[in-house]
């Protein structure tokens, strides 16, 4: 996966997912606060905000992740930096209704979004 780049990670999830889920990226969002990406898969829609070496959500970000989230959604924020020796490396937090961020395992959570493993995933997120 190419770094530094939201629409590569899109792609990068496209590929993951390949024919097993819907994949998509909304473009008119900057004022709204809507996630950048989404991934529709068994009747569950995961909204991921991409960020590129911040981690940081602007204000109408975490307040739409929120309100998404206390009406059941599940909302995310991906972070992609890259080390001193151009390592990529991926941070996934799950966005919960009160705008806390939980750092989750990201490689053990769209590998279980992949193999269709939805009650490990609400699992993963019950314990935080």
């Amino acid at each position: 996966m190419k770094k530094n780049k939201e629409s590569n990670f899109k792609l990068f999830l496209k590929e993951l997912f390949k024919n097993q889920a819907f994949v998509g990226k909304i473009t008119e969002r900057f004022k709204s606060g809507i996630p950048d990406i989404f991934i529709i898969r068994n009747g569950f829609i995961y909204w991921i905000e991409a960020k590129v070496q911040s981690r940081k959500l602007t204000e109408i970000q975490r307040e739409t992740l929120a309100r998404m989230a206390s009406h059941g959604a599940l909302t995310f924020l991906v972070d992609r930096t890259v080390d001193k020796e151009e390592n990529e490396i991926i941070t996934l937090f799950w966005v919960d209704e009160n705008k806390k961020q939980h750092e989750l395992n990201w490689n053990e959570f769209f590998l279980s979004i992949k193999a269709g493993k939805e009650v490990k995933v609400w699992n993963m997120l019950k314990v935080q």
